[in-house]
């Protein structure tokens, strides 16, 4: 296994873990689980609760397995920790259809929804208003459907949407964003 993040790769060891979750919707678990204050995501901790997630606590990883869910792991950890801002969504390349994309954009921000509903980030948590602005375009973009005459024209901005939110919303809540006033996020309705 390389130490890039493959999308078709990671799908494929999953599909024969007999795992129904995507590598996006696991990545979006991730950096959910990310937005907690209370305990460091140790790839220890990862495995417990990643296996949890995809109802898989009672399997054996063989190792290609094992090293799957790792690499998932360091490599998101790698992207969402660099300052240049280089994270970048698990998700099918631009060969599948836009159908196929989207539906894997929703079930990353299903997954991002999760992990932050499963980390400490509880009802008391105040969120700016960018924040919680793009938690509810998170949650919209979650219920995502191409439908049948969707096109790629606004695919690369709504990526980049996403992206830019997680990464916010990694920062506010972490407490790494003290600004409650910012508008770093526009909102998409």
């Amino acid at each position: 296994m390389t130490d890039e993040l493959d999308f078709l790769l990671l799908n494929d060891t999953f599909l024969n873990m007999g795992a129904v979750n995507s590598p996006a919707e696991v990545q979006g678990f991730l950096c959910g689980l990310l937005c907690g204050k209370s305990e460091e995501m140790t790839e220890v901790l990862w495995f417990e609760k990643v296996l949890h997630f995809m109802d898989l606590e009672h399997m054996v990883l063989e190792p290609e397995q094992h090293d799957a869910l790792a690499l998932l792991y360091s490599g998101t950890m790698r992207l969402v920790e660099d300052v240049n801002f280089s994270f970048t969504p698990l998700l099918p390349d631009d060969d599948a259809s836009i159908e196929r994309r989207v539906q894997e954009l929703g079930f990353l921000c299903q997954g991002f929804l999760h992990g932050v509903g499963v980390s400490d980030v509880g009802a008391e948590t105040e969120f700016s208003a960018d924040a919680a602005a793009a938690l509810r375009d998170i949650a919209q973009i979650s219920q995502a459907d191409a439908g049948e005459d969707g096109d790629d024209s606004d695919w690369v901005e709504l990526v980049e949407y996403v992206k830019v939110a997680i990464l916010m919303l990694l920062a506010e809540l972490k407490g790494d964003n003290v600004d409650k006033g910012s508008d770093s996020v526009n909102t998409v309705h």
